[in-house]
């Protein structure tokens, strides 16, 4: 019996996804009796007697899944263009759908499996034959050596579409790609993320340049940090990722109206970070260490994360209290088992002296050990001891809540 339930159950699943016809023994004798059930299984076992019922149930369904062409191409037209050149070869129907494309990602996933020529020859015939007169996103990853022009080329056609976001990997080139900032510079776009290139002919002063940009990513980019800030004045997240030759980062963020995020990560040239955005609201930090100077009016900043890399050198700051104490309206706060043993109490003037803070807006703090830390519960217990909150330890990933620390 289990075997015909089992083969019936995969025919009708193959064939008639809607139904599922099953059969059950006579409790007296070894006929079988046939009944079928809908997928929420409301007629199980009823004999069939509301097949009518499921099938107009069926029916309607199909109906209202049913839409025009028009508004299915619309739809389409949002997938990324990998995609729908994937549909294109799988159905006639979709065979031109790619050239109303409005995710144009030639992106990593994209150049996969193709070489350089391969991929030049279709990001060209693609543009060639684009009919659509907008696009929402374009992404682009290639090996630019000596192909400037080209690229400039797919840029300005892009811009032309008025895209929303764009992403310029160039990680394949050996050298930084020289961006000049007139190919990016439009209203239109929202979200920009550049890895591995250098933007030239940036001013110092704002034009009206960059005027909607509210996200920016910077990867293995050359830039001076403060002709962000002046021409970025609509921006709410900054990324700075393994971004070399800045010693000083200076975040002077006073006249932006809306700054709420920023993210430096990897970016090994750094000696000092100075922040000064009274609207920020997150700030994350991964890193070697370097010299913090906050000021104190951060009043918006909840979200913190400062993951510090490199091993015992954090008593030696000189802002080491001034940190903490501009830390005060923190929500969440990440760090490293590093920075925990910079806030120790030690010995100074001859004198054991614990820092004096008060983080009493706190409600999670979560705690990253590294493999080689020397601190202990006691150390964690002491810089807890001043508000009540929620200890993450994430070394084994248990939780803690402050009674059992303390216990």
């Amino acid at each position: 019996m289990v075997d015909y339930v089992k083969y019936d159950l995969m025919v009708s699943l193959t064939f008639l996804p809607h139904l599922v016809r099953l059969y059950r023994s006579s409790e007296s004798t070894n006929q079988r009796i046939q009944f079928d059930i809908e997928p929420l299984g409301r007629y199980l076992g009823t004999g069939g007697q509301h097949m009518a019922s499921v099938k107009e149930q069926i029916r309607k369904r199909n109906k209202a899944l049913h839409m025009d062409d028009d508004v299915i191409e619309t739809i389409v037209s949002y997938f990324p263009v990998k995609k729908l050149f994937g549909l294109s070869n799988l159905s006639k129907r979709f065979r031109y759908s790619w050239k109303f494309c409005r995710d144009l990602s030639f992106d990593k996933n994209f150049s996969r499996n193709l070489s350089r020529d391969e991929y030049k020859n279709i990001v060209n015939n693609f543009f060639q034959n684009y009919l659509n007169s907008s696009a929402d996103k374009f992404c682009l990853y290639f090996d630019a050596s000596e192909e400037t022009n080209l690229v400039g080329n797919w840029i300005q056609q892009a811009v032309r579409l008025g895209i929303k976001e764009i992403e310029l990997d160039f990680t394949p080139s050996k050298k930084r790609f020289m961006l000049s900032f007139d190919l990016v510079n439009a209203e239109s776009i929202n979200i920009m993320k550049l890895v591995n290139c250098e933007i030239i002919h940036l001013p110092l002063e704002s034009n009206g340049n960059f005027s909607n940009l509210i996200e920016l990513t910077f990867q293995n980019v050359r830039v001076v940090v403060k002709t962000i800030f002046s021409n970025c004045l609509a921006l709410r997240i900054l990324r700075l990722i393994k971004c070399n030759f800045i010693f000083d980062l200076n975040i002077s963020a006073k006249n932006l109206k809306k700054f709420e995020k920023l993210v430096v990560k990897d970016c090994c040239d750094i000696e000092s970070l100075s922040l000064d955005a009274p609207t920020i609201c997150s700030l994350h930090y991964h890193g070697k260490i370097c010299d913090f100077n906050f000021h104190y009016d951060l009043t918006q900043l909840k979200d913190v994360i400062l993951e510090i890399s490199q091993p015992r050198g954090f008593q030696i700051l000189r802002h080491r209290k001034d940190l903490v104490k501009s830390l005060a309206f923190v929500q969440v706060l990440t760090v490293s088992s590093i920075f925990l043993e910079g806030l120790c109490a030690r010995f100074e003037e001859n004198e054991y002296k614990e820092l004096e803070f008060n983080l009493s807006k706190l409600k999670e703090f979560h705690l990253l050990v590294t493999p080689d830390s020397h601190l202990n519960p006691s150390d964690i217990a002491i810089f807890l001891k001043h508000y009540w909150a929620k200890c993450i330890y994430e070394k084994s990933l248990l939780a803690y809540s402050w009674e059992e620390i303390f216990e």
